[in-house]
């Protein structure tokens, strides 16, 4: 009787496991192929920092303070109780940054923001596409075009019911993502509004529980 109820214990031990296990890679964000990241990490629970740099040619304070409260999200977790290694400040010194962005009108490209990834002075992944080897730094283009020029998106400042303030946090918030290393969601109902990393809007105004755990994982 005791080996029939071990036995059973050890059957429900297993599925349950198995089922666990199941429901944290349906739940994980995508990641580049061969699980592409930043070399050097993106910080350590606050005992080391990694550094982001924005040029301020072309850029509003408005839009600046946008991306310090984006990225803010990631580093503090967006309230949902994730805890993750992600350290990042913002520094003036262009050098220590492993993220670089530069906002500019780039022109009718069908673009609101793009991430590019380097070794040292070398693109290993150009702009739409996604990094198969590790990288050293990145690039985030913030299309001001998109924030003034196109009023059929817009429509008198509003996009999705949020004003362009909004949109450009939560697209700088989408791109960081990239930064960090998750890649897109497939453009589903399901996660409509619902996840950041989603190809197309409407999305999540900051990064989710299940984002914010990928990036842990993946930095482990």
């Amino acid at each position: 009787m005791k080996k029939i109820f071990y036995f059973s214990v050890m059957i429900f031990t297993s599925f349950f496991l198995l089922f666990s296990m199941f429901l944290d890679v349906a739940h994980a964000a995508p990641v580049y192929p061969n699980k592409a990241r930043l070399v050097s990490g993106v910080g350590n629970y606050g005992k080391s920092t990694q550094y982001y740099w924005i040029s301020s040619s072309g850029a509003t304070t408005t839009w600046i303070n946008n991306a310090n409260t984006a990225v803010s999200k990631w580093t503090n977790s967006n309230g949902t109780g994730a805890y993750t290694p992600i350290s990042f400040r913002k520094t003036s010194n262009q050098k220590s940054s492993v993220s670089d962005a530069y906002y500019k009108n780039y022109g009718n490209n069908g673009w609101f923001g793009l991430a590019e990834y380097f070794n040292g002075n070398t693109m290993i992944a150009a702009s739409g596409k996604v990094p198969t080897k590790n990288y050293f730094w990145t690039k985030v283009k913030m299309n001001t075009y998109k924030f003034f020029s196109n009023k059929s998106l817009y429509h008198n400042g509003v996009i999705n019911g949020k004003v362009i303030g909004e949109v450009s946090e939560q697209i700088f918030s989408h791109e960081f993502g990239h930064v960090l290393g998750l890649a897109h969601f497939s453009d589903t109902n399901a996660n409509a509004g619902k996840v950041l990393m989603r190809n197309s809007f409407p999305r999540a105004t900051g990064p989710t529980k299940d984002e914010l755990n990928t990036i842990t994982s993946l930095y482990k």
